[in-house]
């Protein structure tokens, strides 16, 4: 496969669509499948000129609240959300770990560098809070 190097087996599916769209057809279908949603997308957005601070990776509709809510959903219990983001300063990604943070019992972030973060998200009992991880 050309997405990640990844290949397809009996464990491994993949399914290359419209994130969102994908999504919303999941839930419809009763949801918590999913050991794993990876979140690596880019959109074709301008940067801004006056150097303001803003998320350039993944787009804006991907962290939203109601993105986040149907990632949760077609997760199953102890599954996680894996998503990378980039921005033009760090406080655009402090804001989205606050965000997961509301949605996820446990958020961590690997940062290669200061203004990327990977993101895992998890729900799991007995996990530490994301407060307690910091």
């Amino acid at each position: 496969c050309e997405h990640f190097h990844l290949h397809p087996d009996d464990r491994l599916r993949l399914h290359v669509d419209d994130g969102m769209d994908f999504l919303e057809r999941a839930c419809a279908a009763g949801g918590s499948s999913y050991d794993i949603v990876m979140v690596d997308v880019a959109a074709n957005q301008k940067l801004p000129e006056d150097g303001q601070a803003m998320l350039v990776v993944p787009p804006p509709p991907y962290v939203s609240n109601s993105a986040l809510r149907l990632m949760k959903d077609v997760l199953r219990p102890h599954g996680v959300l894996a998503l990378n983001a980039i921005a033009t300063a760090s406080s655009p990604l402090d804001l989205l770990q606050d965000r997961l943070s509301r949605h996820f019992t446990c958020v961590c972030a690997v940062s290669p560098g200061p203004s990327h973060s990977v993101f895992l998200a998890c729900d799991m009992d007995g996990a530490p809070s994301s407060e307690q991880l910091w």
